[in-house]
């Protein structure tokens, strides 16, 4: 597979979870229950790590896990919005490296 077919796999991936992101954050803004969303959004983080790890390269999944790894300080829905604020601005900033510039961050 072509540098360029696989930086568009990758794309597709990071835009799924992203998708996946929002519905978390929206299902807790709706049901108010924080608990449940915070089990979501570590299931969502280990997932989501995983993929960029067998996508992308094992640095960039270590580092997206680094990102943020208690939720335990998530204690209202702006706190959880902050969180996927984190994880939104990381993924679009990879987005963003695997449109223009692959070659930086795909492995070998």
């Amino acid at each position: 597979m072509s540098l360029w077919q696989r930086a568009l796999v990758a794309r597709q991936v990071v835009g799924k979870q992203l998708k996946v992101l929002y519905l978390i954050d929206g299902r807790a803004a709706v049901s108010g229950d924080l608990r449940r969303a915070c089990q979501r959004l570590g299931r969502w983080q280990e997932v989501t790590a995983r993929l960029l790890t067998d996508t992308i390269s094992p640095a960039i999944g270590r580092e997206f896990r680094a990102k943020y790894d208690d939720f335990t300080g998530v204690i209202d829905l702006n706190t959880l919005s902050q969180v996927r604020l984190v994880y939104q601005t990381y993924l679009y900033q990879l987005l963003e490296e695997l449109k223009y510039s692959p070659e930086n961050v795909l492995s070998p």
